[in-house]
């Protein structure tokens, strides 16, 4: 596989997503609900397979202006079947947690993303050897994670 979306097609039983940026610069990001149709059919299709999936957004205080917008579309992303959970800054903070980016892909594949300083897009990191690092992190996550 080789681009990211072939990853995330791929999946047959779970997918999980941890954000840890509060800002995300993705150049012609449409964030309507019109804009947001082809990911909320993706999630349903998804859905529909059987597949699970499962997001975390760590949340800082204040919110920054990206976040409260992102936090809305999760809602409505979570009507589509996507489970929405958010960590608080001070909960992950005891957590020792490495605060990173990631997708885990049917809990065999982890995608690490990578971002700029100021949240743009840099690629992504497929990890296979020490996925069960991050099977650690995403249990702890949402042990520790609230639904949105």
């Amino acid at each position: 596989m080789d681009s990211f979306s072939d990853y995330l097609n791929s999946a047959k039983k779970s997918l999980f997503r941890f954000e840890s940026l509060q800002d995300y610069k993705i150049d012609g990001e449409d964030e309507s609900d019109e804009g947001m149709k082809e990911w909320w059919d993706f999630i349903a299709s998804k859905k529909k397979q059987g597949v699970q999936m499962q997001r975390i957004k760590l949340v800082i205080r204040p919110l920054t202006k990206y976040t409260e917008t992102e936090l809305e579309i999760h809602k409505k992303s979570s009507s589509f079947g996507d489970d929405i959970r958010i960590i608080e800054e001070e909960a992950f903070k005891i957590l020792g947690v490495k605060q990173e980016d990631f997708w885990i892909v049917d809990d065999v594949i982890c995608l690490r993303m990578k971002y700029s300083n100021e949240g743009e897009y840099l690629g992504f990191d497929v990890v296979e050897k020490s996925v069960k690092k991050y099977l650690k992190i995403k249990k702890v996550l949402l042990k520790h994670s609230v639904s949105l």
